[in-house]
């Protein structure tokens, strides 16, 4: 199985450009599907530490989670030094706002004589 991944993928080097997906829980349909980042240093021969120019990315990631690019649009020169998710980079480079969670305000409707009001739970 490894063999075979390792036939498949090509063996990315340290400087070098790979599009990485971004997974559609952590994206809104508007924003982009993947982002170009570059290996900034490479743990154990097979995990790739990755950065762009918002920083570097939090997890470290593999062969098969990567496409190399021909091209190279980045450099390690241009690679911000904080560290930063995947959701956080791709809130920043939204066009239309976050994907982010939002807390959800539950009512409890309360019906006094003829009054009808509507109160908020987090007040109770």
């Amino acid at each position: 199985m490894k063999a075979t991944s390792s036939k498949k993928f090509q063996k990315p080097t340290l400087g070098k450009n790979v599009r990485i997906k971004i997974p559609d829980t952590d994206r809104a349909k508007m924003d982009p599907r993947s982002i170009i980042a570059i290996i900034t240093d490479i743990k154990h021969g097979e995990f790739y530490e990755l950065g762009t120019k918002l920083g570097k990315l939090k997890v470290l990631y593999t062969r098969n989670q990567s496409t190399l690019c021909t091209d190279n649009c980045l450099s390690i020169e241009e690679v911000g030094m904080e560290e930063i998710s995947v959701l956080e980079m791709v809130n920043k480079l939204s066009l239309v706002g976050s994907q982010g969670f939002r807390k959800m305000q539950l009512f409890k409707e309360v019906y006094h004589e003829d009054v009808f009001v509507q109160i908020s739970q987090s007040t109770l």
